[in-house]
This record gives structure tokens, sequence and C-alpha cells, in this order.
């Protein structure tokens, strides 16, 4: 019996007829209490962390051979930099310079949309969110999208609820920025250096009005349940149409900065936001808007500068949001990091040392009679039509597998990762992705593309594209083992696959 069905997980002091749930899983969830550094614990953060360590694996025996090659030695680099917490703290605020010597030459409307393109590039989510993205009317077209942004808190309800425990976030949320806006006033003494100056008598008013902004795009913000409404999410715009829902904002400096034409058309997800973004434009002191773009840029990467400010960080967001007690070992935050930069460059390495054919085969063949299962389904059902069966039986004879991993790998052989700074590399790392997404608008969907790398412990089915994706990392138990009986494939990942 394969070790992934244990019986010592089940409560047999429970009858399943009583309580099927604390029958199947008592057992095992009162030998396994929530570990101090995580938020939730089951059999995918199990896994995630077994994933982790074959990842560790890796990486330190890149450090060790002192790799040459190209991707080998960037994925060495840009994991030594992360680990290097000694240099990190050194240079303190030193790799955030040019970002805030572009948002301090802020001087009129031009420049702070050029300025708005160059922070997205590098990975500041500053007033709204540009996505290259498949057109959802034009399935065979990239178009960019436009969505509301510009929040620190994960949600707009956190700065409107009149709740007791929104109002305390509320209240958490100002103190951490405020701790926060006070180290952009602190002089490095290692480097003799003080990037910017916010006046201690300044910091709570500053508080008070990145506040105040963020608050006023969260009014204008769609909800959740609103954000579910495919059809008020998608409103095509012409570039004379945005221009007429935003005349303040400089549109053509943006495209430009973001390192792309115009485009022939938008699909702007909130017309409603980008109004308020305007009218902000028009009515804030440029002072404040300058305020905030540090603001935003601070936190975005707190976590990859000093250790003081990516302890603040974990100490707000962490905490408050995830439940989480205590950090990530050094080794596992810079691997969750490289993981998010690196992703299909690290990927291939793990796929080449963790991964079989065997495996890939097997997965094949379950998804082949998971196919079948549900054709034979539909044609059985008795409240469909025969012409909407015969439409369900071909949108599942259509469905595309991507298993395993990707048959193209992703190009990333023009990113550039040096040995001088972990923030730098995280800015260059996003940009390079940045701009390979923004050079896909106006063209066709490329349908090769996975939206998870192989390291990933997860599954996902795309309704635009009609495809699923098993990433490596999950062909292995708990979830799948190709050794096993089909019927435990079956109840493990057959489910990942009808519920992801």
């Amino acid at each position: 019996m394969p070790s992934f069905l244990d019986p010592e997980n089940f409560d047999k002091t429970v009858r399943p007829a009583d309580d099927f749930f604390q029958y199947a899983n008592g057992g095992w969830m009162a030998k396994n209490p929530i570990p101090a550094d995580e938020a939730r614990w089951g059999s995918f953060d199990i896994l995630r962390v077994q994933v982790e360590e074959q990842l560790h694996e890796i990486l330190d025996g890149l450090i060790s051979s002192g790799e040459t090659m190209d991707d080998r030695r960037r994925i060495r680099d840009f994991y030594a930099t992360g680990m290097d917490v000694e240099k990190r703290n050194r240079a303190g605020l030193e790799p955030l310079a040019g970002l805030f010597a572009r948002i301090d030459a802020i001087a009129n409307g031009d420049d702070l949309a050029s300025a708005i393109g160059y922070l997205h590039r590098q990975g500041v989510g500053a007033w709204w969110t540009p996505s290259s993205e498949q057109d959802e009317k034009h399935s065979e077209v990239v178009a960019l999208h436009l969505y509301q942004g510009g929040l620190c808190l994960p949600d707009r309800d956190y700065y409107l609820n009149d709740d007791e425990k929104s109002k305390t976030i509320r209240a958490d949320y100002l103190k951490y920025m405020k701790s926060m806006l006070v180290r952009l006033g602190i002089v490095d003494a290692a480097n003799a250096q003080n990037l910017i100056k916010v006046p201690d008598a300044a910091t709570v008013a500053a508080a008070d009005a990145i506040m105040a902004i963020e608050t006023d795009l969260a009014r204008a913000s769609m909800t959740r349940v609103e954000l579910r409404d495919v059809e008020k999410m998608y409103n095509k715009m012409s570039a004379a149409k945005l221009a007429a829902v935003t005349p303040r904002i400089a549109w053509a400096k943006y495209f430009e900065a973001i390192g792309i034409a115009q485009p022939a058309y938008f699909i702007v997800g909130q017309p409603k936001f980008f109004a308020e973004v305007d009218r902000l434009f028009e009515s804030l002191p440029l002072d404040q808007i300058r305020m905030y773009l540090r603001w935003h840029t601070l936190n975005s990467f707190s976590a990859f500068l000093t250790e003081e400010l990516e302890r603040a960080r974990f100490d707000f967001y962490a905490r408050t949001f995830n439940g989480a007690k205590e950090m990530k070992p050094l080794w596992r935050r810079v691997l969750n990091v490289a993981n998010a930069s690196l992703d299909e460059m690290l990927g291939k390495l793990y796929v080449e040392k963790h991964f079989g054919g065997d495996a890939k085969a097997k997965i094949n063949s379950l998804v082949d009679h998971l196919t079948a299962a549900y054709r034979t389904r539909i044609e059985k059902l008795d409240w469909m039509s025969p012409e909407t069966k015969a439409k369900a039986i071909e949108k599942l004879q259509g469905v595309s597998r991507k298993l395993g991993y990707p048959d193209v790998w992703k190009d990333m052989s023009a990113l550039e990762v040096r040995d001088d700074s972990y923030a730098a590399n995280v800015m260059r790392a996003h940009a390079f992705e940045f701009d390979r997404k923004m050079r896909e608008v106006g063209g066709p969907v490329n349908r090769n593309e996975w939206f998870m790398p192989p390291q990933m412990v997860n599954a996902y089915y795309q309704p635009p594209l009609n495809e699923i994706a098993f990433p490596a990392a999950i062909l292995q138990p708990p979830f799948f083992d190709p050794t096993a009986d089909d019927a435990l494939n079956y109840g493990g990942i057959g489910t990942v696959s009808v519920t992801s």
C-alpha cells in the first residue's frame, strides 16, 4: 500500500457515517499542528516544503560548484545576492536610489505618466495595473488590459468597512507605514547617503495623505462581487475614448515608458476607477503624489533590502493577513523569490533531477480515462439538449494538456543577473518578464505558454484557452504516484483536475 494512504491518519473513534471528515483526517490533524512559520498546513503545503528542499539542494550545489554556464550562473548569482544579508544591510536603500530619483524628478503630468510606466516595469504596483492578456472576446489576440490597483492593503474593503477588525487593520497599517517612512530619512552611516529626507514632523502628515489617496482609490474600485462579472470587466476602448475618460493622464508618455507603441485598443476593467485616478491627478499636490510613489516603491521592495525592512514587512503583512507567527528561514524566503523571478529557468533544473518520463505518460493516460468518463456522463444527462451535448463534447475533446513541463521552454537568455544587489536582480527579473509580456500586445496568443512553472505544487484549468496543466512538482505523492493503484490517483490528482 502506498505511503500516502496511511490508516494511521484516520480517527477510528468516530463513525464515518457521523463525521466522515473527522474519520478520514482526524488522526493526521492530531499529529500535524500548523508550524509556526506557516499560515496553513495540509497536503499541498507538505509537498511544497518537500519540493523546496529539493530546490534548496540544487541551489546549494550551484553555489558550491562555481557554475559559469549562463542559466546556472544566473540562478547562482540571484540566490547568492539574496542570501548575502550582510551585503544587503550595508547597501541599505541604495538599490532604490534610481527609482527615488525618477520620482523626485516629476514636475508635470508628462513626467508623472512616464515615471508610473517606469515604476510598473520595475515591479511597483502604483495607481493602476497593466496586463498583457488574451482578449476575452477575440480569443486569438493579446490585448493590453488596464485594471484597478494602487492599494497596499489586500482589498478595498479594509479601507472602507466600519467593523472593529477593519478599523484595527487600518490603524496597524498606518503605524507600519509611519515606521517605514521614518526609515526614508535615516542616514546610512556605511554609505554616507540620505536618499530621501522625510522630516519627523512630516511623517504623520505624509502617512495620512497616502492613506487618504488609497482610500479614494478603494472607493472607486469594484468590489469582489463586481469583479466576478466578466461583462462589467470588459470595456473595450479606443485611444480617443480612453483619453476622454482620463484627459489628464499622458498615456503616450506612459506607453513610451513601458516600451510599447500605443495599442489599437484597450480593455479597461474599471472605467470609474480610472476616472478617479484622473481626478486625483488634477486635485492632488505633486508633493503628495511623489510621496505616494515613494511609499509604494519602498513597500514593494522592502522584503529584498535590509533585515530590518524585511522583518517590518513580515510583522505587518504575514502576521495580520496570514496568521504566520515566525518568518521562514532565509533560504526559503530567497528560494520563493527565485521561483517567482526565474520560474522556468529554475524549473528546467528541477525537471532534469526530479521528474521522470513515466509520470508524464501515466498522467496522460489518466486524463484520457477522465475525459472518457466525462463524455459518458454528458451523454447520459437528461436535462441537456442534444445540441448542447454536442457542444459540450466538442469542448471536452478540445481540452489541451500541459503535463509535467513545457515542450517549449521560455527563452530567458536576455535576462541580466548580476552579483551586485538582490533588490536590483528582482527589479531586472520583473522588467524582463514585463517587457516579454508587453511585446505580445496586438499579436497572437501563445498557446505554448505555461502559467505555472514545473516546480510549483499546483494545477489549473484555464477557461479562455480551454487547457489543463499539471506541473511536475504535483505529480508525486500524495497526489500522484505512477506506481500506485489507479483508484488512488483518481482520488488524488483526479480531484485536483476538476477543482482547480
